[in-house]
């Protein structure tokens, strides 16, 4: 029995290191890093604001827009779906949230183009494109700006705020 605890002893220190060190964060980091800064329309710190990385739509494309059913009423966006522009909201690749100072930073995002996403509706919304490479840092500022009337889409929806039809 001695012997066998003898013998197993390295065995489980070697295995404990290996999970030690596939977990630890400079090994984990695949991908690169994106730090920034978030402010609201007069520079000052936009803090608690989550802050989103998704993948750029190509130019010119539209989400496609749900389909109506006749015999159905229309269901309401599910929700965190983006309904502004007729379609759902990108998935996130990542996410974060800014600190008291309006910092934030997103370890991990493979490597690619972005759009960096940061705001609310109450203090407006913030982007910028970005491109990430692979164990390399790009810092971003955002300021955010209103919201278009009409949701982050940019434009009215057909029918809303017109009068009724006669």
């Amino acid at each position: 029995m001695t012997r066998m605890i003898k013998w197993m002893a390295p065995a489980v220190a070697a295995f404990g290191l290996m999970i030690g060190f596939s977990s630890s964060p400079a090994v984990a980091a695949d991908g690169g890093t994106i730090t920034g800064t978030v402010v609201d329309k007069e520079g000052k710190p936009a803090a608690g604001l989550d802050v989103r990385v998704v993948k750029p739509r190509p130019a010119g494309e539209r989400p496609a827009a749900p389909k109506a059913d006749a015999e159905k009423p229309p269901e309401k966006p599910a929700p965190g779906a983006g309904g502004g522009r007729g379609g759902t909201r990108p998935e996130p690749v990542a996410s974060g949230k800014t600190d008291d100072a309006g910092k934030f930073e997103i370890k991990g995002v493979p490597a690619g183009e972005y759009m960096v996403l940061a705001g609310s509706r109450e203090k407006g919304m913030g982007r910028s494109k970005v491109t990430v490479e692979t164990g390399k840092t790009v810092d971003v500022k955002l300021t955010l700006a209103d919201i278009p009337a009409g949701g982050a889409g940019g434009g009215r929806r057909p029918g809303a705020g017109a009068p009724p039809a006669k």
